[in-house]
């Protein structure tokens, strides 16, 4: 593609032709040329990894098929060679980030690029808070970063120095903060750096992201249509994508290993799909807190360190399908309250999944493949309206006789209907598939398979409030000790 100069231009605009970069701007602002230097009177020099420049007459124009300005850490002296530290070209070319007018485009070329997350600027990421938080800020609507080399994290460096004992520090590789940004492809190793298995109390705790993305400094303003896609994020320690107020998000299809996964939180109508994780350090797929409106389909996760597979704590209308949760330390899936948010979950779908030998840790309080309710903390309410069906689980009983549970009802759950799910596995010495030792309001318990050997039990002993009812499931029977509880229940499961 060829281009041209406008001499009516303002001030530096850098364009990419094809695969070539140009600069729009003034004839009259060039003190000296070379092949690749451009010098300005202002003082800055523009490098210009192009030959493809042809000139006209002062009356033409500049065209481009591309309308973002363009910017490589190599336009500003990073080497990519695995072993430079090139903290500070990024730092350049942030810097030339945050005066563009309009998108911005970064690449990240061929060539692995270390960065010291201690030598990246100060920012201010609301009134009086400042703090290191990214190396790459989208600022402007529109803008986006490829990559094809990797970012990583250089070794070497107290990254602790003055934090305090159970502190943590987010940082991340790209931080959006604009509309309708893409990272697409992204690269990033926390080079082993980061801190594992989630926060630690007796030391400080470094967590590394990916793709971080905020809504506006007050807290108040929802940043609209960014999205992350086809990244890889490992050894990171933090969550390789933590997403906070943004409605029509997308996080799809990434990878992510030796992280702590991807989440939203006081997010709407987003969409969390296609991701891959393994040993992540907490859940890898959350909607915590104040989310509407998320669907979380067809991720797979394998063997997280800590937590649980997803967590959906806190928020409505949330639709968790066709994933697929193996081998985590905590639940398959928690559906909770939010400590952070304050608010219970409401009206969560659960279809499809599949549940495969979690909950490996003994000390998870009550253990099961899928938790509904706060383990924990005594509420009037913690979920509501909760249906889990068409579900596969595969059940891992052998380990004490409290493990593989199908189902555990927690505290507070007011509205559950678990049906026409298919257990397999190993059941635990009590026998127990689903287990609400707690009191519960309104349930049915209808149409569920269990496959294994003998009959497992349906364990309602804390006693079921309001509407219940037990039927059609193959190979469970029930047992409770509530007499109101047994009047209500039809059961006829073992004809």
């Amino acid at each position: 593609m060829a281009c041209s100069w406008n001499t009516h231009s303002n001030p530096i605009s850098l364009y990419k032709c094809s695969r070539d970069l140009i600069i729009y701007i003034s004839l009259t602002d060039f003190l000296t040329t070379t092949m690749n230097i451009f010098q300005l009177r202002s003082g800055i020099t523009i490098f210009i990894f192009m030959v493809n420049i042809v000139m006209a007459t002062t009356n033409s124009t500049i065209t481009t098929d591309v309308p973002a300005l363009y910017f490589t850490p190599v336009m500003f002296g990073a080497k990519g060679d695995g072993v430079t530290d090139d903290t500070d070209a990024f730092n350049a070319m942030d810097a030339q980030l945050a005066i563009a007018k309009g998108p911005v485009h970064v690449h990240i070329p061929a060539g692995i690029f270390m960065v010291n997350p201690l030598r990246t600027p100060l920012r201010e990421l609301a009134p009086g808070i400042i703090r290191r938080k990214c190396l790459i800020w989208l600022r402007n609507d529109y803008s986006k970063v490829t990559c094809d080399g990797v970012i990583k994290v250089l070794k070497g460096p107290d990254y602790t120095t003055g934090m305090k004992i159970g502190t943590e520090w987010y940082w991340a590789a790209v931080l959006i903060r604009a509309n309708y940004c893409t990272v697409d492809g992204l690269n990033f190793s926390g080079n082993g750096t980061g801190t594992y298995r989630g926060w630690i109390a007796k030391q400080a705790n470094l967590r590394w992201e990916g793709v971080s993305a905020l809504g506006t400094s007050d807290h108040k303003t929802f940043h609209v249509g960014n999205k992350a896609v086809n990244c890889t994020i490992i050894e990171g320690g933090g969550q390789a994508m933590g997403w906070q107020f943004q409605k029509q998000a997308l996080i799809a299809n990434n990878i992510f290993q030796d992280s702590s996964g991807a989440g939203f939180s006081y997010c709407e109508d987003s969409i969390l799909m296609g991701n891959t994780a393994t040993r992540s350090h907490d859940a890898p797929f959350i909607a915590n807190g104040r989310c509407n409106n998320i669907v979380i389909a067809n991720n797979t996760s394998k063997h997280t360190t800590n937590g649980s597979g997803i967590d959906v704590v806190g928020c409505s209308n949330v639709i968790v399908k066709g994933n697929i949760i193996e081998e985590s330390a905590g639940w398959g899936l928690l559906v909770s309250y939010s400590v952070q948010q304050q608010c219970a979950s409401r009206d969560i779908l659960v279809t499809g999944n599949i549940f495969k030998k979690n909950c490996r840790e003994i000390s998870v309080p009550m253990h099961g493949e899928i938790c509904v309710g706060s383990p924990y903390t005594e509420r009037d309410l913690n979920a509501a309206n909760v249906v889990v069906s068409d579900n596969m689980i595969i059940m891992d009983g052998s380990r004490n006789k409290n493990t593989g549970r199908f189902l555990v009802v927690g505290h507070g759950v007011k509205q559950l209907t678990v049906k026409d799910n298919f257990i397999s596995g190993k059941s635990n010495g009590q026998k127990q598939a689903l287990v609400a030792l707690l009191p519960t309001r309104n349930v049915m318990i209808t149409g569920n398979q269990w496959s294994g050997e003998g009959i497992v039990n349906i364990d309602l002993s804390g006693g079921i409030q309001g509407e219940r009812t037990v039927t059609n499931n193959f190979k469970m029977t029930c047992v409770s000790n509530d007499v109101s509880t047994k009047q209500g229940l039809i059961n006829d499961s073992e004809k």
